[in-house]
């Protein structure tokens, strides 16, 4: 747990609706368009989280994610390099992203499954607000141990907004698209807070 997180966990014990997110359930991928054709993909292994989420109170969630930056796989080592290194990630320097939500809306008044999540997003050292379409998927029963509540999210950003890589021609004059699709699948287990 990051400081962060454990402050914030502070801050709404009260409520003791903590969920902590479980990475081996969870995937944190994206994609970009490379060579004008050919789209790739890719991910971060390593991350944790936490989200406040209490379906009495559905107007009051939080979210707090920290991803290791040093963990992303495209499935090609030499391509996994590059992306590390200062021409694009610099991770030596910036070695997390993080987000952490700042607003969080109802998609609608009659359901309560589905939210816009609005945040800073932190990548490169540069924070950026962006909206995240999130739905909830999933909640197994409260007998379960532990109980645990799954979601989906989804949003696009600039790679250039947050000053990762650069726009020169690449092998023979093919070039990396700026707009980055990100999606999210989150599986996250009851934490016990403030003693219950």
């Amino acid at each position: 747990m990051t400081l962060a997180t454990q402050k914030h966990t502070e801050t709404v014990s009260d409520a003791g609706m903590l969920w902590t997110i479980d990475p081996v359930h969870s995937r944190i991928g994206f994609s970009i368009k490379q060579f004008r054709v050919a789209t790739v993909h890719g991910r971060f292994g390593d991350f944790q989280g936490t989200i406040h989420f209490d379906e009495d109170r559905p107007d009051a969630p939080f979210v707090e994610v920290e991803i290791d930056a040093g963990s992303i796989d495209t499935r090609e080592k030499k391509r996994d390099e590059h992306l590390l290194s200062a021409d694009f990630f610099d991770v030596a320097v910036y070695p997390a992203i993080t987000f952490r939500s700042t607003r969080v809306e109802p998609v609608s008044q009659l359901r309560r499954d589905g939210w816009l999540v609005v945040g800073d997003l932190t990548i490169h050292g540069v924070t950026r607000s962006v909206k995240l379409a999130v739905e909830q998927t999933g909640a197994g029963p409260s007998a379960w141990p532990p109980e645990i509540i799954s979601f989906t999210a989804s949003t696009v950003i600039s790679r250039k907004a947050f000053g990762v890589g650069f726009n020169t021609p690449l092998d023979g004059g093919l070039v990396i698209a700026d707009d980055v699709a990100i999606t999210i699948d989150v599986q996250a287990q009851k934490a016990t807070v403030g003693g219950r």
